[in-house]
């Protein structure tokens, strides 16, 4: 099974900016959210763990795996679940620019604004998931990451059409410290 968890809240999202690949840290309210995480999960062996290395990612899946209060295994950082890159809109405001609320239009060519495009990061998540597959079959697995990417993963494993099929995958975005527990 997959634990899967979106980042505490940042200092970014506290301020209602677009974070993206910019490394804002974790508001006292994202780390307390991080532990009431782990303590809902206490009583689940984790067998893997993985988190982007982003900081706020990274943080949150220490304090997810510390409340945890089992034997935890040790985090691996992967690149491949790292937040999409948001190129122009990374830092500004999530109300400033009307583009951006279109970021998750699976026909908005982001591209113009040096945007990563959805299928790149879908790809990225893809690797990562089949990677899991071959070396945790049955088992349980902690990932830490970001609402895009939370996106992806939602996309390829909860019975989604493919993305061309698709106008928007905004909806399928979570909220900080949630908690997501999916088959792969």
């Amino acid at each position: 099974m997959l634990y899967l968890i979106r980042h505490g809240e940042s200092e970014y999202n506290r301020r209602g900016l677009l974070c993206g690949r910019h490394d804002s840290p974790l508001t006292d309210n994202g780390r307390a959210a991080a532990v009431r995480a782990g303590e809902q999960l206490k009583d689940i062996p984790l067998d893997a763990a993985f988190c982007s290395p982003l900081r706020r990612a990274k943080e949150t899946c220490r304090l997810v795996l510390s409340a945890h209060g089992s034997p935890v295994p040790e985090i691996t950082e992967d690149r491949r679940i790292i937040e999409r890159n948001f190129g122009y809109f990374e830092g500004k405001p999530l109300d400033g620019t009307p583009d951006i609320d279109r970021r998750w239009d699976v026909h908005f060519d982001g591209s113009v604004y040096g945007m990563e495009s959805l299928e790149s990061m879908v790809a990225r998540v893809r690797s990562f998931l089949q990677d899991l597959k071959e070396r945790f079959s049955g088992k349980n697995v902690l990932a830490v990451s970001h609402n895009g990417t939370i996106r992806a993963f939602r996309l390829l494993l909860e019975n989604y059409p493919p993305l061309g099929q698709l106008d928007s995958i905004a909806p399928l975005g979570i909220g900080n410290a949630q908690i997501l527990c999916l088959p792969f």
